[in-house]
């Protein structure tokens, strides 16, 4: 049986307990960075250099996971870019799609075709194998309730598919829906961010959280970003 995989993940805004000098020690022990978008490169390489673990992210929609090196944008060093690629880590299989359904011209707008395209990329593994996905790193969320009221974070169409192929379970970091109902496609939600830190909790309940990805009879799960509308999403 796989043991749990513990997570520390980040989304949207640069948290204080990352800067802080005790950090990683300041939180509790965890085995994998996820970074679900819209975070500036410094901070996903600053990250990396303190971590003795993986830093996985994916990008968001405002075009933020950059570099300056020598006058040219460079995605960040010493960590993975898991957008449309798989990683494997302790005997669990990681996807990610970056972005959000378009809504304008720019970085991180993805039309549906993409987005069903980079949604169907790992089913031909789990044809060979019978096995696909264990958990899927997005910014975007699927349609339903875990979807933001904002149009930019309306919940990608392609994603249903993706847990309807994968039969997935679903942990996200976003805000949990009042209604408490399950979005559509059968995936029941885990909200990462209920278990932060021992002695704070975070001025937003995406920017941190450190949770478990355990065992689940269904398959997969998502790990998804934050629902937080800035100038021009609107």
């Amino acid at each position: 049986m796989k043991r749990s995989v513990r997570l520390l993940v980040l989304s949207d805004q640069v948290h204080p307990h990352i800067h802080s000098p005790r950090f990683p020690e300041n939180l509790p022990p965890f085995d994998l960075v996820l970074a679900a978008g819209d975070l500036p490169g410094a901070y996903l390489e600053y990250v990396a250099t303190k971590v003795r673990v993986p830093v996985l992210f994916v990008p968001g929609n405002h075009g933020e996971e950059w570099v300056l090196e020598e006058g040219r944008r460079k995605r960040p060093g010493g960590v993975v870019n898991l957008h449309g690629r798989l990683f494997r880590h302790q005997g669990r299989l990681f996807y990610g799609i970056g972005g959000v359904p378009r809504y304008r011209e720019g970085e991180g707008q993805l039309s549906e075709g993409e987005l069903l395209r980079l949604a169907l990329k790992p089913f031909p593994r789990r044809l060979l194998l019978g096995h696909g996905v264990d958990v899927l790193l997005t910014h975007a969320p699927p349609p339903g309730p875990s979807a933001g009221e904002d149009f930019a974070h309306r919940g990608a169409r392609a994603f249903l598919l993706f847990h309807r192929l994968f039969r997935p379970g679903s942990t996200s970091t976003a805000t949990p829906p009042s209604s408490g109902r399950t979005p559509k496609g059968g995936t029941a939600p885990l909200w990462a961010w209920r278990w932060s830190t021992p002695r704070a909790t975070p001025s937003s309940p995406c920017e941190l959280a450190v949770g478990l990805v355990g065992r689940h009879p269904h398959g997969h799960r998502q790990v998804q970003g934050a629902h937080r509308p800035r100038h021009g999403d609107l």
